[in-house]
């Protein structure tokens, strides 16, 4: 019981945390789930999140995927920062993720994930640029 409660402090002090120190953007828009984006760097403006080009799956059974998500309107202040990102299903469990170095330049960025996701499976993703 104490550790659960030990933990439960720790969580409300690093999401505390994070919220002051971070611009959290939640939209439902291009991806056709929601988005959550927390960026210390992205002071103006807000991120859009897309898929990649989606790929038809005719298997047994058919479904759109996407190995990658597109990021655009990032400010110059998230050049060359790390990022992670995950991609969720309804029950709030990874179903792929990826993770690396945001571009030195530029505006957008692709963000690869593996592996591929079914996009009727997909219903949040979440991505975190820090440094």
């Amino acid at each position: 019981m104490l550790a659960g409660l030990l933990a439960l402090i720790g969580l409300c002090a690093v999401v505390g945390w994070a919220a002051a120190a971070s611009q959290v953007t939640t939209t439902s828009g291009r991806l056709g789930t929601r988005s959550v984006v927390v960026a210390s760097c992205q002071t103006t403006g807000t991120i859009v999140l897309r898929w990649g080009t989606p790929a038809f799956n005719p298997g047994a059974n058919p479904h759109y995927q996407a190995s990658s998500i597109l990021a655009s309107g990032l400010n110059a202040s998230c050049n060359s920062k790390k990022y992670t990102v995950f991609v969720v299903n309804g029950s709030n469990a990874s179903i792929a993720s990826g993770s690396g170095t945001l571009p030195g330049s530029g505006s957008t960025a692709t963000l690869a994930v593996a592996p591929t996701v079914n996009l009727t499976n997909a219903a949040k993703v979440v991505l975190t640029i820090r440094g």
